[in-house]
Formats: C-alpha cells, structure tokens, sequence
C-alpha cells in the first residue's frame, strides 16, 4: 500500500507540470512609411523612388539604388537597343536561368503600359538564391533597363524575406510610375 502511495504521489507531481515547448520566433522588423520621390535619370527616363535609398552613378547610365538600413542594393543596367532586342532579351533570360538553379520557385509578373511604351517583366525567387529580384523595362525598340536586387549578406530567404517584400513594393511603385524621356 505503501508503494502505491508513492506511485501515485509521483504520478500527481509529474503531470502537473506546465512547460510548454518554446517555438521558433523570428525577427520582425518595422518599416518607415514609404515616401517617394521623382528621380530623373539624364539618359531618358523616370522613375519614383522610396525617400529612404539613395542613388548612386556607376558608371554614364548604370545605377545603384543603395538601402543602406537595409543592407540591400539594387544594380541598374541601361543598355541602347539597336534592332537587338532578342538577343538582350536572350542574354537576360539566360541570366535569370544561372540565378534560379538554387531557386525553390520562381513567380513571374508582368506589366505593361503600351500608351507610354513600358513593358516589364519581374522574377522574384523563392529560395537562397544570389539575388532575390530581377527584372526589366524595355520599350521594345531602343531602350532597355535591367535590374537586380542584392543583400550584402550571406543568402537565406526565410530571413530576408521581410526585406525582399518591403523592396518589392518600391520596386512595383518603379516600375508602374517609370517613363520613358521622349
């Protein structure tokens, strides 16, 4: 009897317990409300860009948006068409190619606004890839713009990708506002 009382005792403690297994909590950054400026490039375009980066001239039409509290960077690349268009476009699809080899999935979206001759295309890539978006705005004839995002920071999606989509609204805010200098 003796026993079972000692059981039974050891029975009521341990099931009293109330640890609950801790869960995995990850960083939730807070962002400012985006403000967003005019930015017109003297090679023949326009574009809004968030207040909080800055740009930066590479080199004659090459650009950096820098987000430096962000730890990010987006590398603008003008190239003048001259009746190539497919093979720029080729070029670019083969570097969307090499970039989505570590790539879980890759969504596509487009936009278009053919009244001012803007055509785009976007790759956002789920995964730890390079770069986290890519994307283009051509006119189709003469005018061609890639671009690509970067961290500086070593690849993991899950962690950057608070980031990525803050980035991604000022990049849909460029490219629906961007135009063409005519």
């Amino acid at each position: 009897m003796r026993s079972f009382c000692v059981i039974f005792f050891f029975i009521i403690v341990a099931c009293d317990s109330n640890q609950l297994v801790r869960q995995n909590a990850f960083f939730a950054p807070e962002f400012k409300s985006s403000i967003y400026n005019l930015f017109e490039s003297p090679c023949g375009f326009t574009f809004l860009r968030n207040n909080i980066a800055r740009i930066e001239t590479v080199d004659d039409c090459n650009f950096n948006i820098i987000y430096n509290d962000l730890n990010a960077e987006i590398f603008l690349t003008t190239i003048n068409l001259n009746s190539n268009f497919r093979e720029v476009n080729q070029i670019f699809d083969e570097k969307i190619y090499e970039n989505s080899s570590n790539a879980i999935e890759v969504k596509v979206s487009e936009y278009t606004d053919s009244k001012i001759s803007v055509y785009s295309r976007m790759f956002n890539y789920v995964g730890n890839t390079p770069s986290n978006v890519q994307f283009y705005l051509t006119d189709s004839v003469s005018n061609f713009l890639a671009g690509s995002l970067f961290f500086k920071t070593e690849p993991n999606y899950d962690s950057l990708l608070p980031y990525i989509n803050y980035i991604n609204s000022d990049l849909k805010k460029l490219i629906e506002s961007f135009e063409w200098n005519k």
